[in-house]
């Protein structure tokens, strides 16, 4: 009985973790939700992440955040040289909105977390092959247990 009032009790609380966090996304203030619908608040310093879309000059380029319809336009102080502009890697910037939409970078950072989960994956699943089939064989009935393994 106790374990049933326990497990009861679990499922109660996170019920009710998951509907509180859900009315905090839809109703509160989200001003990366709100950048990607044209809403933006000047001021307010958020993080964004995505790919160049286009480089301007040393002080200017073409972001494409995930999540957003369209590129925004980033600006920041002047580079010795511009940001690479690979699909390989992803640049996380922080900084805040202008009125107008243009987006002031304060700072950056390129990642290469997306092309390294990849290559990890693959290796992963050459290795669990390699296991597999060490274990199992095809045949025509199906899989069946080697006798040597």
């Amino acid at each position: 009985m106790l374990k049933i009032i326990g497990k009861i009790a679990l499922l109660v609380v996170l019920v009710f973790l998951l509907a509180w966090s859900m009315r905090n996304y839809l109703t509160g203030e989200n001003p990366i939700k709100e950048a990607s619908q044209g809403i933006y608040h000047p001021g307010w310093d958020i993080e964004l992440e995505g790919t160049i879309y286009e480089n301007i000059n040393n002080s200017a380029f073409y972001f494409d955040v995930f999540g957003f319809n369209k590129p925004i336009l980033v600006t920041f102080e002047q580079r010795d040289q511009p940001f690479p502009d690979s699909k390989l890697h992803t640049l996380a910037i922080w900084g805040s909105f202008y009125y107008d939409g243009t987006f002031y970078m304060k700072e950056g950072r390129i990642t290469y977390f997306h092309i390294t989960k990849y290559i990890v994956s693959f290796i992963g699943l050459i290795w669990f092959l390699v296991i597999f089939f060490k274990e199992w064989k095809i045949t025509i009935k199906g899989f069946e247990e080697r006798k040597n393994a």
